[in-house]
This record gives structure tokens, sequence and C-alpha cells, in this order.
């Protein structure tokens, strides 16, 4: 056991020490004091606003996840025939699908207005059909937009006139 100087005074005292050293009792006489910087178990002032700060964070992270998510869902899709709707204009050669592109009516390439849509169709029953626009008597020509054995979409299309 160490040798304490001055152990003097009433029993249980603990021994003297130089100034700024950490007072720990010798063993056996009480637990070590709790330093300040861990935190308190039932203090929650203190952790609350973290949980608000990380609460926020978590909103604002999910919510520009969700908005570049639908930016980058719409982007490629914008000129793909097969998002066409009532009103889009059609650039390219309908007799070979890999050239069409929905554009904008003013774009000097386009050629045709789409006039109507028929979803879930077959290529088959498209090409079997000998008018697939019969529905739209304005219609000059039709285009099926898919996936060979599955269904797609058939636009009905209206030249445009040069000059417009």
């Amino acid at each position: 056991m160490p040798e304490y100087p001055s152990q003097s005074g009433q029993p249980g005292q603990y021994p003297q020490q130089g100034y700024g050293a950490v007072q720990t009792p010798p063993p056996g006489y009480g637990a070590a004091p709790v330093p300040d910087y861990y935190p308190q178990a039932g203090n929650q002032q203190s952790s609350k606003p973290f949980f608000k700060r990380t609460g926020v964070r978590v909103i604002l992270g999910l919510v520009v996840l969700v908005i570049a998510g639908a930016v980058a869902a719409v982007a490629p899709k914008s000129t793909d025939p097969k998002y066409a709707s009532v009103g889009d204009c059609e650039a390219g050669d309908i007799d070979h699908v890999d050239t069409v592109k929905t554009v904008a009516c003013t774009d000097p390439t386009a050629t045709y207005k789409v006039i109507g849509t028929k979803l879930f169709q077959s290529e088959s029953a498209f090409e079997a059909a000998q008018d697939p626009c019969s529905d739209y008597p304005n219609a000059d020509a039709s285009f099926w937009e898919g996936k060979a054995g599955r269904h797609g979409t058939v636009l009905c299309l209206q030249q445009l006139k040069s000059g417009s």
C-alpha cells in the first residue's frame, strides 16, 4: 500500500494532494467522480436540438433525392415517342423507328403532330389492322412504339404542313 504524507486528521479523509491534481479516493473509499463530458441520462435538453437537426437533415436529404430522381427519370424520356401525348410533335422517318423522336412543334424538323394515342396495342395487331387510327379521321399516318413481343402505344399522326 502506498504511503501518504501527513495522514493526520479524521479517519475517512482523503490525503492532501498538490494544486490542480485530480482528486480520486483511495481504493475502497467510493466511486470515482464522473467527468462532465459524458451526457447525463436524464438531460434531454441537450440532446433535443441534435435530433431536430438530424430530422431536418434527413428530410431535406430525402427531398433532394426525390427531386433528383424525378429529373433523372423524366429527362431521358422527353424525346422518346412512347411517352408522346396528344399535341406533341414528332420528327424523323416513321418507317424507321429508331429515327423518330418527340420534338417541340416549333422545331423545323417536326413532321407530324400526335392527334391520338392507343395504349396497350400489340405490334402484330397494329400491323394486321388496315387502318389502326380509323377513330381519328384527320390522321395521315400511324406509328407503333414499343418492345417486340409486348404491348406498345400506337400514335395517330397528322402530317404538318410545310411552313407551319
